[in-house]
């Protein structure tokens, strides 16, 4: 239940990754804009990747079981910013994302795991890969490992399944 409960901040973290990293993508995508919402379209010029914004992800872990949500921002410059739907004491995750292909990205992030006191003694690394298969839709695996203060030395713990949509301004 505890390695659930600090693998939740993980997978939001990663599906914030995601989102951010399709709506950079579908810019440069081959995809209709007459088959995606208006609104949509009408943000996308303001956007200089397909995948910049903020979505709203499912986590699946199949392993142990664990499903959540996940909100996670992509900005202009490949900064990351995510939060997870999961109980008990979680930081946001901070990090970067990168286009690598036709509609496909990658991200990685971390958080700071806190002991009883509140006092990090570790972090918590997100490493994501999506591929957006629509202008607001991702899919994507991510890998949650735990980590020392500095982000090294990180032992993978958990894998994930997501999917992800865009947050549209109404």
């Amino acid at each position: 239940m505890v390695t659930r409960l600090m693998m939740a901040p993980v997978v939001l973290t990663l599906l914030t990754g995601l989102s951010s990293m399709a709506h950079a993508q579908s810019e440069n995508s081959t995809f209709s804009a007459r088959t995606e919402e208006p609104r949509a379209d009408e943000n996308n010029h303001r956007l200089g990747s397909p995948i910049e914004g903020s979505w709203i992800f499912n986590v699946n872990a199949p392993g142990p079981g664990i499903t959540f949500h996940s909100v996670i921002s992509f900005t202009a410059g490949g900064v990351v910013i995510s939060s997870a739907s999961l109980p008990g004491p979680s930081s946001p995750f901070y990090g970067s994302w990168t286009h690598v292909g036709p509609n496909s990205f990658q991200a990685v992030f971390y958080a700071f795991v806190p002991d009883a006191a509140g006092v990090g003694v570790a972090t918590r690394k997100l490493s994501l890969k999506l591929q957006l298969t629509r202008r607001n839709d991702l899919v994507g695996k991510a890998v949650a490992s735990e980590c020392d203060l500095q982000g090294e030395n990180c032992v993978p713990v958990v894998e994930f399944e997501n999917t992800g949509k865009r947050i549209i301004p109404e």
